[in-house]
């Protein structure tokens, strides 16, 4: 099993964690916090990995998002293109708004 596919398994682990079983996201206030508690999961699970690159990190959420979020209408390379762009919005929302840090200041919801 190849590191981006470890850590979305884990990732989706800790998902459940968090919000139990996801549900649909029906608005773009849902998307960004589910989006955004993605990313950071991916962020903080990185740190176990030392030579894990930002390329993989972004296949990993990319990867993680899309098993959640269904776009009927879109072939999955589309689907995997539209989420790309939201994660790109969405750390640029958290570095503007918290600092490039956001990481660290942002509370784990990952450990119960």
């Amino acid at each position: 099993m190849s590191i981006v596919d470890e850590m979305v398994v884990k990732i989706k682990a800790d998902l459940d964690n968090i919000f139990g079983e996801v549900e649909k996201i029906s608005n773009a206030e849902d998307a960004f916090a589910f989006i955004s508690t993605v990313i950071v999961c991916v962020e903080k699970r990185a740190l176990e990995f030392e030579d894990l690159t930002g390329s993989q990190k972004k296949e990993i959420a990319v990867k993680v998002i899309n098993s959640y979020v269904d776009m009927p209408v879109l072939p999955e390379w589309l689907e995997a293109k539209v989420i790309s762009h939201a994660i790109d919005m969405a750390i640029n929302i958290l570095n503007k708004y918290v600092g490039k840090l956001w990481g660290s200041v942002i509370p784990d919801e990952t450990k119960s």
